[in-house]
């Protein structure tokens, strides 16, 4: 009886998990584009998944937030430049202060965008790569943006 209830109790919390439709949280998509690190700058590079870090084919500051919320919460989550983020922000995400970002929450800065991993730094790819980055290597932000799930 006792290996039922426990059973039970699996299913129900998978079942919870995957009916929220959540698969995480924003500190996840903080977690999903560090597994990038080290992957190659390239203008335009929608990266490869199964190909990451210094020998990766490349890729891009939008690209990177793209992939990092797909690999953690949302894997229908659509490719948006920055533009698009500026114009009509992104479903599942909800406008916050630039001032009270946390861990995962996404900066967006004049035609560029990376993950929060810190107190004013981002986790980003740049002309260096896939790294991590002081706000000020990209001038002010203009909008921030939590998970909402």
């Amino acid at each position: 009886m006792q290996t039922f209830l426990i059973i039970a109790f699996l299913i129900a919390a998978v079942n919870a998990q995957s009916s929220s439709g959540g698969r995480g949280n924003a500190t996840d998509i903080l977690e999903a584009a560090q597994t990038w690190q080290g992957t190659p700058y390239l203008w335009g590079g929608e990266g490869d998944p199964t190909n990451k870090g210094p020998s990766g084919p490349g890729i891009d500051c939008s690209h990177l937030v793209w992939r990092a919320v797909q690999e953690s919460v949302n894997p229908s989550f659509p490719y948006l430049d920055t533009s698009s983020w500026q114009s009509s922000g992104a479903p599942g995400f909800s406008e916050v202060d630039c001032g009270a970002v946390h861990d995962g929450d996404m900066v967006l800065f004049q035609g560029h965008i990376g993950v929060s991993d810190w107190y004013q730094t981002v986790y980003s790819a740049t002309s260096h790569g896939v790294r991590h980055g002081e706000w000020s290597w990209f001038g002010s932000p203009i909008m921030c943006f939590t998970f909402a799930g």
